[in-house]
């Protein structure tokens, strides 16, 4: 039987292996940055304003980031991209100096905006009905072993270096070097076919209609509150691991990317899953089943049961996220694809701005805990608001199973 991807286009192909490069350093950030933040004198309250400042910088520009990638295509677009998160970064890790940490912050959330505004449409407009779901899927997979690369290496370079070198310091190295890994993602944009990455002319003047009649409203109330939830608790995961449960920076690395690893393979099943349960009680299912592991991370901390309820949340809840972007692109049109996506981007990234902003602010002057259990109201409203939606949809469900 032949592998899915040897289904995939070209260009698909070299999308995965951009992913891969340009989220490494996400991988790299998620385990040090939260820790480097602290290491470097700042409280846990300004870094959730540095997180806040990435994902308002995301939400802001993803619409802006539409029209450019109308305008002048996803290749120049996702370079622009990658030049744009080198300068963030290095701004960001080599200052300690608030206001450039923070401009460092909003210049990464810019160059994350171009390409996750790219993403679905490009995903949509070079694969076919057959293997959309799987390469949806596998990008996430490749995306997931990026960050499963970077919470690895990372923790493990920084500690090698953290026996000769300032903790601090060590971080930092270990940061940039990450940086530079994933500026080499121009690569494979440069070998792209540029004819078959253009959008059609008429993405640069889509049909709003469409957007006021597709469910819109109910997409992204989803996505604002998931958002929210998110915001409150993935940014300081690291955080919580290496404070509450006083784990070294090479373990709450080496636990990060366990639960990367788990939701690849989560993400690898999605298919079989759809195939028996179909897109829409996937999405459900798997939702619902992470909330319960979601409430046992902020039991009092006993490092197996938090493990556990890590891992599994980090499945379930990641398992739903290639289903639901593949769901509302299929919605409308490829002309308003690459304006729903923008519109998705704002919303999930505005409330994790927020959520981000007031998840620093509780866990400093309540607990490291409740977080978590307002996440939880969260999700599951969300849930809700999906179910009501996409449940009475019958004829929405069939057509695109």
């Amino acid at each position: 039987m032949n592998s899915p991807i040897s289904s995939f286009s070209r260009n698909a192909k070299l999308f995965l292996t951009y992913a891969l490069l340009i989220n490494i350093v996400v991988g790299a950030t998620n385990v040090l940055f939260g820790l480097y933040i602290l290491k470097i004198g700042f409280s846990e309250e300004f870094y959730g304003r540095v997180v806040a400042a990435k994902t308002i910088a995301i939400g802001l520009a993803a619409i802006p980031g539409g029209f450019c990638c109308g305008r002048f295509g996803p290749a120049k677009s996702l370079m622009l991209a990658s030049a744009i998160i080198l300068v963030a970064n290095i701004l960001q890790f080599t200052f300690i100096n608030e206001q450039l940490i923070i401009a460092g912050s909003l210049l990464s959330g810019m160059g994350y905006a171009l390409v996750f505004v790219n993403e679905s449409p490009f995903i949509m407009r070079n694969s076919c009905a057959e293997n959309r779901v799987h390469l949806f899927s596998y990008n996430f997979t490749v995306t997931m072993l990026a960050y499963v690369l970077g919470n690895f290496l990372s923790g493990l370079f920084s500690d090698m270096l953290s026996s000769r070198l300032p903790e601090f310091l060590s971080m930092r190295i270990s940061l940039l070097v990450f940086t530079f890994i994933s500026f080499l993602s121009i690569i494979p944009v440069f070998l792209m076919n540029k004819r078959n990455a253009v959008m059609a002319s008429s993405a640069m003047y889509p049909d709003i209609k469409q957007l006021q009649s597709s469910g819109t409203a109910a997409i992204l109330g989803f996505t604002t509150l998931i958002g929210l939830g998110a915001g409150l608790v993935i940014p300081f995961f690291n955080i919580f691991l290496s404070y509450k449960l006083n784990l070294e920076s090479y373990k709450v690395g080496t636990l990060m990317s366990a639960s990367q690893f788990s939701i690849i393979i989560g993400t690898l099943i999605i298919p079989w899953a759809v195939s028996r349960l179909g897109k829409v009680n996937t999405v459900i299912i798997c939702q619902m089943m992470s909330i319960p592991f979601l409430i046992l991370i902020a039991t009092p901390p006993n490092i197996y049961l938090v493990v556990f309820a890590f891992l599994m949340r980090s499945s379930l809840m990641c398992m739903a996220y290639p289903l639901t972007q593949n769901i509302a692109m299929e919605q409308v049109d490829d002309s308003a694809r690459p304006l729903l996506s923008s519109l998705m981007k704002v919303f999930d990234n505005l409330s994790r701005g927020v959520g981000s902003f007031a998840g620093g602010y509780l866990m400093k002057n309540i607990s490291y805990e409740f977080p978590y259990f307002i996440t939880t109201v969260l999700y599951f409203s969300a849930t809700l608001v999906f179910l009501f939606y996409f449940k009475t949809g019958k004829k929405y469900v069939e057509n695109i199973m």
